[in-house]
């Protein structure tokens, strides 16, 4: 009886040590391995390092989505070069997803870049796509910054809508393939 109690300790403890928690929140593998909390499930796809196929004009850049501060944040950094005769060189970005204040709220971000940019972003998911939107409060045009996955390639699309337009305009479309899974 003595042995089976000490297997019964030791199974319990075995099977808890591989439920993992971050903070509190269950985690599960990702696709790629990675365990990813489940406050960022919905956005696992995103997950990684990612090049953007040059377009037309020859421009070309890279992004990353990785997890952060212990997994309680998303950390998304990008950049684009252009060839010299467009004037614009090298665009960089800095985007940071953070969960919802309340449980069940959507997906928050806040995006910086070299051009002096803010927007402030709600996040909304579906099955393998994922749409950031402007707070509709902030003064100025709307932007919509969008990607679909298609297997292992992102389709991104970067859209604004004027002041007192109804439509967003397309401003930036793009395909991207995974470089490597997230770290």
């Amino acid at each position: 009886m003595r042995i089976r109690v000490a297997s019964l300790v030791a199974l319990t403890l075995t099977l808890a040590l591989q439920a993992p928690v971050v903070r509190g929140q269950a985690t599960r593998p990702a696709a790629d391995g990675q365990t990813v909390p489940a406050q960022w499930q919905s956005i696992g796809f995103l997950l990684g390092d990612w090049t953007a196929e040059p377009d037309a004009t020859g421009a070309k850049g890279a992004f990353s989505f990785h997890l952060d501060l212990s997994g309680r944040v998303v950390e998304r950094r990008g950049f684009a070069e252009y060839p010299a005769a467009s004037g614009r060189l090298r665009h960089e970005d800095l985007m940071i997803l953070y969960p919802p204040p309340a449980p069940g709220g959507p997906i928050n971000a806040i995006y910086f870049d070299s051009e002096g940019h803010t927007i402030h972003y709600s996040v909304t998911t579906s099955l393998q796509s994922v749409v950031f939107e402007s707070d509709p409060s902030d003064p100025g045009p709307r932007f919509r910054l969008s990607y679909k996955q298609d297997g292992n390639r992102l389709d991104g699309t970067f859209e604004i809508r004027a002041p007192g337009k109804p439509d967003y305009q397309p401003y930036l479309a793009w395909k991207a393939s995974r470089t490597s899974p997230s770290k």
